[in-house]
């Protein structure tokens, strides 16, 4: 995993995403808009959180058919993964990490490994969801970014 010159992650708020995501020029290869990368790094924080939950109430336990209720999010990835311990999950947990780590340096979250391309699906489904269900909630945190008239307004997880 990518964990060279990290440190640790900043309030969102403290973020600088439309300095970090500039919108697009012509002839500019793609990149997320800084309002895309916004929401991507609040869902990909929240998964992490939600991975340290299911690691300090499960610890090396399985997830078992029938009571995915009592798990935040493990229980979301492959039944292949489900017997995976606490060392497996902690790693599951860095990889979310590393992608966030990604974009608080301005790049593409892109996933070098199995456990990277579940979190950023993960994270990716999740972001959608929020849109979807709230969208309110969604353009007052990003109010203070600036909108790129050339990207629509609903969220595009593949251009």
């Amino acid at each position: 995993m990518d964990t060279a010159d990290q440190s640790p992650s900043p309030d969102r708020g403290d973020l600088p995403f439309a300095t970090l995501f500039p919108p697009h020029l012509p002839g500019d290869p793609w990149r997320p808009t800084a309002r895309t990368a916004a929401l991507l790094h609040t869902s990909l924080s929240l998964l992490a959180d939600e991975i340290d939950d299911d690691i300090r109430t499960h610890g090396d336990r399985p997830v078992e058919a029938g009571a995915e209720g009592s798990w935040s999010v493990l229980h979301r990835l492959p039944r292949s993964t489900w017997d995976g311990g606490t060392p497996w999950r902690r790693n599951m947990a860095a990889a979310v990490d590393d992608l966030i780590a990604d974009l608080e340096r301005g790049r593409l979250p892109f996933p070098r490994c199995p456990a990277k391309h579940h979190g950023l699906g993960l994270a990716l489904a999740d972001a959608e969801a929020t849109l979807d269900e709230d969208p309110d909630l969604v353009a007052d945190e990003a109010a203070h970014l600036p909108a790129d008239p050339r990207v629509r307004d609903r969220w595009r997880p593949c251009p």
